[in-house]
């Protein structure tokens, strides 16, 4: 798998989805911008006509 890892590997391998929606419980937390595919598809990250 990832042998120069060692034994991290086995906690680093596995696929590891998060949510924010314990922060939201806790503090009130709601997002103001544009989530992570609406901010891209803006193309504020890509050279135009490249």
């Amino acid at each position: 798998m990832f042998p120069h890892f060692g034994w991290l590997a086995a906690i680093l391998a596995p696929d590891q989805p998060s949510s924010a929606e314990l922060t939201r419980k806790l503090i009130g937390w709601e997002p103001t911008r544009p989530g992570l595919l609406a901010d891209l598809d803006e193309g504020h990250y890509f050279r135009q006509g490249a």
